[in-house]
């Protein structure tokens, strides 16, 4: 998911002259901490991004850049495309889809073909299941509660800050704080009976780990 966020915010680079932290915090969903550590990964990368001070501020690419294809190699791109479609059979991710396709432009269709295809899911895959994937990456992106009725013993719905999906083995759980704990847990996505969308929002909390 990095990767998507990382081309993501090279797209918003390159078509506005110049945008603040925090409208790319608000457009990519993360924190104004993680829009600072990811801009130094890209320039790490060689992205020529400049931060301009004071009222008038913001984060740009310095004037005329442009991303050519050989910004990353071929067999490179063939590598992010692998990882782009073995992301889609977890759940449905339009950014996702539109990277590939960009990919797909650049290198020619031919080089991003099915010779490597990782699909980590069980035969006759529940798409029950896929559809919670979604759901729940929805409401991470745009900072939403959740209201899940989780487990077979109680049928009390619970209100949860989503803030990663997780896959552990075979099995996918949604690492969320949970407001009525408070504090964070790891819910297996097989044993929530049921989810809805709830109308508060929240800031994710800095410092956790799964």
């Amino acid at each position: 998911m990095k990767l998507d966020r990382l081309l993501r915010m090279i797209m918003l680079l390159l078509d506005r002259k110049k945008v603040t932290a925090q409208e790319l915090a608000e457009e990519l969903a993360i924190s104004v901490r993680t829009v600072y550590r990811d801009i130094d990964t890209l320039s790490s990368a060689g992205i020529p991004i400049v931060s301009y001070q004071g009222a008038n501020g913001g984060i740009s690419l310095i004037e005329n850049y442009r991303i050519d294809k050989h910004f990353l190699k071929e067999e490179e791109l063939t590598s992010l495309s692998v990882a782009l479609k073995s992301l889609l059979t977890a759940y449905e991710d339009p950014s996702a889809k539109t990277v590939l396709e960009k990919i797909r432009h650049i290198v020619g269709k031919e080089a991003t073909e099915d010779y490597l295809f990782i699909d980590d899911s069980p035969w006759g895959q529940d798409e029950h299941l896929k559809q919670k994937r979604t759901f729940l990456k929805t409401a991470i992106e745009n900072n939403t509660c959740v209201e899940i009725v989780y487990g077979n013993r109680t049928v009390i719905p619970r209100i949860i800050e989503p803030h990663t999906l997780v896959q552990k083995g075979r099995s996918w759980y949604v690492y969320s704080y949970c407001l009525q704990r408070q504090a964070f847990r790891l819910f297996k996505l097989a044993r929530i009976k049921d989810l809805q969308w709830n109308k508060q929002t929240f800031q994710r909390k800095e410092g956790r780990c799964i």
